[in-house]
Order: C-alpha cells, then sequence, then structure tokens
C-alpha cells in the first residue's frame, strides 16, 4: 500500500526524537516539528504552472536546500555535482521501470531506494550531506521525471506516496549505515585508548 512505508518511518522517527531523544538535543524540536508538518502535508498537492506536486515534496525540498546555505562556493559545485548523480540515477531508475520493469526482482520504489541509498554512501562523507544531499537528488529527480512524462502526455504527481515511501526508506537505509559507521569508529577509539593504558601501566 503507497505510503505504508513513509508513514512508519516517519511517525517512529518523530516518536524518537519527541519521547526519546536527550532533551538537551538542540535539534529535538525542530526535527519534531518539520517531521510532523511534512507527514500533515502529504497528502495535499499544489499545482502550479502545470506543475504538480505534494506540499510535502516542497517542504522537504526547502529543509534540504537551507542545510547547505553555509558551504562554500566551490563545495557547492562538487555538492551540485553530487546531488545531479542521484537525480539522474533516481529518474533513470523511474523510467527504465516504465520501459522494461522485468529489470526489478523487487519494486520499483524499493530497488531505488538500494541504489539512491548505495550511492549517497559513496558520494557524501557524513550523514548530514548522505540525507540532506540524497532527498535534493531525488526532489530533483521528481522534476526530471515530470517534464519528460509531460511531453509523452502521461499525468504524473510530483512527490507522491510511493516516491515518499522511497525517500523514507532512503534515509532509513542512510541512518542506520552512518550509525554502524559511528558505533565502528566509536569501537575502534576505545581500543586504541584502551591500548594506550596498558602500554603506560607496563
Amino acid at each position: 500500500m503507497p505510503g505504508f512505508l513513509f508513514f512508519w518511518l516517519t511517525w517512529s522517527s518523530w516518536i524518537y526524537v519527541t519521547f526519546i531523544l536527550s532533551r538537551t538535543n538542540s535539534y529535538r524540536f525542530r526535527i519534531a516539528f518539520w517531521l510532523l508538518v511534512i507527514i500533515c502535508t502529504s497528502v495535499y498537492e499544489i499545482t502550479i504552472y502545470e506543475f504538480t506536486y505534494t506540499t510535502a515534496l516542497l517542504i522537504i525540498f526547502i529543509i534540504s536546500l537551507t542545510a547547505f546555505i553555509h558551504n562554500s562556493f566551490i563545495n557547492l559545485h562538487y555538492v551540485m555535482i553530487r546531488i545531479l548523480i542521484i537525480s539522474m540515477a533516481s529518474s533513470t531508475s523511474l523510467f527504465v521501470s516504465f520501459y522494461d520493469p522485468v529489470w526489478f526482482f523487487i519494486d520499483q520504489p524499493f530497488m531505488n531506494s538500494i541504489v539512491i541509498a548505495f550511492l549517497g554512501i559513496v558520494l557524501f562523507n557524513n550523514f548530514k550531506e548522505r540525507i540532506f544531499g540524497t532527498t535534493i537528488g531525488m526532489c530533483l529527480s521528481e522534476g526530471i521525471s515530470f517534464i519528460t512524462l509531460k511531453k509523452l502526455n502521461i499525468n504524473y504527481t510530483m512527490g507522491s506516496l510511493t516516491v515518499l515511501d522511497s525517500c523514507a526508506l532512503t534515509c532509513f537505509m542512510l541512518s542506520v549505515w552512518s550509525g554502524v559507521e559511528f558505533l565502528q569508529s566509536h569501537y575502534s577509539q576505545r581500543q586504541v585508548k584502551l591500548k594506550k593504558g596498558e602500554t603506560v601501566q607496563k
């Protein structure tokens, strides 16, 4: 059912941030607020100049863009190139699913999430860039898909619940991977400290 993964993951994230995350975390209120806004606006559509998209997609896009405001001009160029790679990969996945769906051994949204999550891990170095870079790329891919399908007289709504499913699953995969990296780094640092302590005692 379209939207199941999106609502399940976003509500789970909201519950974690609201009731479990430390209250001293400066991002706690902002994350909870915007998660709730995205959930509430996911069922509303806007049409501007023949472009039809869900309100949630627009909010996600704007929030993601603000994450790179303080980057230097040169760094923004590198980020934009990586984002364009993700957007092209995501839109290509949709077109292939239309033209030759036999290539997908699982549903296109799930396959797309796996591909985009892999690219996000490879192209970006930290959790923040991975999350916001991939979401920008997926939002841009919706624009590419809309323009292309419009020329073929195919109605397409940008940011449908199926797309939001894919976006939420991608963010979940990136979060899990980044969490594993953090635990591995923390464990390695702890092992180094223990070895240094043993050396000092000797």
